[in-house]
């Protein structure tokens, strides 16, 4: 073989330099370019997630400061509603300028125990009467040195200059009084609206009795947020309740209105939404701000900055480490790729042919470590994409399902090991291992490592273990029922801090595993247990954004369910009156029908098939229109119940007569004739009993099992009647006992409502739920007979 000489193409200097020059410029960019990449993402990443904190925490404090404001004004709107009452009242007016005029002492004695009502009824601290210039001439408390405050004495002139009922502001004293409010009742002598003015009845409200408590309530747990109330005075902001952070501040700290980045001076200044400052403290916090109408006070909903973003600091520098991490390893990688590279084609161009062989065999596994870099990089990045938009369970699935792929396994599992470093949490399979090959139970279970099999060994060993012979170990134990057979397998433990938090293995490879297969599923557990970390604590930080969600979501429900309650018994009210006007109207005309159809059949009994098959769809139709009034008419004149005692087995079978059930319906029944009798009335209950017999039936138009059970809970019978129909859907649930609700093509949608207002006239209850298998079950509650 003859060698280039110098300065031709083939030259193995030439080549080398080349390659030299060309190789590592292209490498470096690349890596430059995947570098840049990843690093953008992340940054990216980690601001976008920061502003989705930063708003979800305004929105929370905006809710709480609207709703703090919302509870304020309802308040003082109650409070200036009781002493509307005490100003409107003609006789109590009369009796307090009678006093005044004469101070009689039984007269005295009659309104203070008229005054005794009033702070019994409304939880006022104390109530005065006072002349119009503001002497106190009686009180409840009886303090012959009473006096009223410089901002009582203002507010009772100007609610005796407006003729109306004021509240002053918050203050404390004279003589050491709490912080309070006095509500401004005035009165006059003669007509309210032109007689003269003769005095007031001030209702003293302790601040601390309702105002304060609401105000320093704060939905949730939280170390540093709080509510504040202030008010502006000359020319500073200053604090009404007592603050979390500072005792003894109430009315007396203020903060000057030169300080604006003060969320309270803020507020004072006219500011409302929320704001990031600083607050009382000097601490930086976000606050949102709000105004209480009609009054000159305002609410500040306020948390600290840190403890907002304490969370999402730890996230973040997870998400920092693990990129610098990956550009670690990706540097190192090529580095590693293009060294190897390098020293393979300068054996090839300087090594004798003999030496091209191994030379070649050792670029191949170059390049199959090259390829298996980037297949564990491409799982990486999956399995973190993957991790964005998936729960926990599908997440270790995922990264079960990509090991299998890359170590040719046919099964996986991934499980943890609790901290007493002796107790297994069976946690997860691949999809391949659960469809194929592994049917045993145990997902969530916890058992003893001491009982485990052979693969704990390398939780004792503290590093991976192979068996490539799982058969022939002498310490292997049995597999549990519907487990794979094993022929081999792989176990990693994943360290951290010198203990064992979980183990990956793999199993049942087609041929041994090897040290690559170690390398692969090590690198892999690690990759898995850092994500599962962080997936573990977002999913923790949802739950808590959910549950907070759903008390403020229950709250307004509340009050929501009460409004409806309301409108709906006065519509309930309208439909009764209207039902039976209605019923009584069409009942005689139906009737005639009926009559007519029956008339027609015995008279024309061998009439054409059309004619009778006109008088069956009108007979059907008259007596659902039937079934429509009879429903509307026990909706709309339900009698007092007539109760007696009655066994529950005579109930049910009377009611299974009256209502019997289609033959492609298999009842069953679980009623003790030993179980003691009911107090209620026995043909309202077959109605009611009947109408959910009905019911169950219909939800079974294809056949099924219908179970009416009865059994004794406490001083109450509980009847339940249970079908195997499709069960009821979650949106028609809160809706299943409002009148005219149905889902059935045809029908009033009174059966429920009506079988509700008998249960409810015989003392008992009813509800409904779905079977966790298939069906639904109709649960009422009666009272048990007890005799007198």
């Amino acid at each position: 073989m003859t060698t280039p000489g110098p300065g031709q193409p083939g030259n193995p200097e030439i080549v080398g330099r080349s390659v030299r020059k060309s190789f590592p410029r292209l490498l470096l960019a690349m890596l430059a370019a995947g570098l840049l990449i990843l690093l953008s993402g992340g940054i990216i990443y980690h601001r976008s997630q920061e502003q989705q904190l930063r708003a979800k925490a305004e929105e929370d404090l905006a809710a709480v400061a609207r709703l703090k404001a919302e509870q304020i004004m309802q308040w003082r709107a109650e409070r200036l509603a009781d002493a509307a009452v005490v100003t409107a009242s003609p006789f109590t007016a009369a009796a307090l300028t009678s006093w005044l005029a004469g101070p009689l002492p039984e007269l005295r004695d009659a309104i203070l125990a008229h005054f005794r009502i009033l702070q019994q009824q409304y939880h006022y601290h104390d109530i005065l009467l006072a002349d119009v210039d503001g002497r106190v001439l009686l009180s409840l408390s009886g303090r012959p040195d009473l006096l009223l405050h410089q901002d009582a004495l203002r507010f009772l002139a100007e609610a005796l200059r407006r003729r109306q009922p004021l509240l002053s502001d918050l203050h404390s004293g004279p003589a050491g009084l709490a912080s309070h409010l006095d509500v401004i009742a005035p009165f006059f002598a003669g007509d309210p609206g032109s007689g003269q003015p003769a005095g007031a009845v001030i209702l003293q409200s302790d601040a601390r009795q309702f105002l304060y408590p609401m105000i320093e309530s704060w939905p949730g747990r939280s170390p540093s947020a709080e509510t504040l109330l202030v008010r502006r005075e000359g020319d500073r902001a200053l604090f009404l309740n007592e603050l979390r952070h500072q005792k003894d501040t109430s009315l007396k700290l203020g903060i000057p209105l030169s300080r604006t980045q003060v969320p309270a001076v803020m507020a004072v200044l006219g500011g409302e939404g929320v704001y990031q400052g600083l607050d009382y403290r000097g601490v930086e916090v976000v606050a949102a701000v709000r105004a209480v109408p009609d009054s000159s006070w305002h609410v500040v909903a306020k948390i600290d900055a840190a403890e907002v973003f304490q969370a999402w600091h730890a996230i973040s520098l997870l998400i920092m480490l693990l990129i610098l991490t990956v550009m670690a390893v990706s540097v190192a990688g090529v580095a590693i790729v293009w060294q190897r590279m390098a020293k393979v084609h300068y054996r090839e161009l300087y090594r004798a042919n003999a030496e091209r062989l191994r030379n070649q065999e050792q670029l191949q596994a170059a390049m199959a470590a090259h390829r298996l870099a980037n297949d564990l990089i491409r799982s990486r990045l999956t399995i973190m994409e993957y991790a964005a938009d998936h729960n926990l369970d599908e997440l270790l699935q995922k990264i079960l399902d990509e090991v299998e792929a890359l170590t040719g396994s046919a099964i996986s599992f991934y499980h943890f090991v609790e901290s007493d470093q002796k107790t297994l949490t069976l946690q997860a399979w691949s999809t391949r291992t659960s469809r194929e090959y592994c049917r045993a139970a145990g997902k969530g279970l916890h058992y003893a490592i001491d009982q485990a099999g052979v693969w704990v060994d390398c939780v004792h060993q503290r590093r991976p273990v192979i068996h490539n012979d799982y058969a022939s170990l002498p310490h292997r134990r049995g597999l549990p029922p519907g487990h794979a057979a094993l022929v081999r397998e792989l176990v990693a433990p994943i360290m951290r801090a010198d203990r064992v938090v979980a183990i990956l293995g793999v199993g049942n490879k087609a041929v041994d595993y090897v040290r690559q297969d170690v390398e692969i599923v090590s690198y892999l557990a690690d990759v898995a247990w850092e994500i599962t970390v962080r997936k573990m604590a977002e999913e923790e930080v949802h739950r808590l954004n959910a549950e907070l969600e759903q008390r403020v979501a229950e709250r307004t429900g509340e009050l929501q369910e009460a409004h409806e309650k309301i409108l709906r018994q006065e519509r309930l009210a309208a439909v009764g009156q209207l039902a039976g006007g209605i019923g009584h109207e069409l009942r005689k005309p139906l009737t005639v029908m009926a009559n007519a159809v029956y008339y027609l059949r015995l008279i024309q009994p061998g009439a054409e098939g059309k004619v009778k098959e006109y008088l069956g769809i009108l007979e059907n139709e008259v007596f659902f229109a039937e079934k429509i009034i009879s429903d509307l008419l026990d909706f709309s004149r339900m009698k007092a119940a007539d109760r007696a005692a009655v066994t529950p087995a005579e109930l049910v079978k009377s009611a299974l007569e009256r209502f019997p059930a289609p033959e492609n319906i298999m009842v069953k029944l679980d009623v003790s004739a030993d179980l003691p009798a009911v107090c209620v009335d026995r043909y309202q209950l077959i109605q009611v009993l009947g109408n959910l017999v009905v019911n169950g039936c219909q939800a079974m138009s294809e056949g099924g099992e219908l179970t009416v059970a009865a059994r004794q809970e406490g001083e109450m019978l509980a009847l339940s009647v249970t079908d195997t129909g499709p069960g009821i859907a979650a949106k028609n649930m809160a809706r299943l006992f409002e009148p005219f609700f149905t889902t059935k093509v045809r029908g009033t949608g009174l059966g429920l409502a009506v079988s509700r207002r008998l249960v409810e006239a015989n003392n008992g209850r009813i509800g409904a739920r779905n079977e966790s298998g298939r069906g639904a079950t109709f649960l009422v509650h009666l009272p048990l007979y007890r005799e007198k």
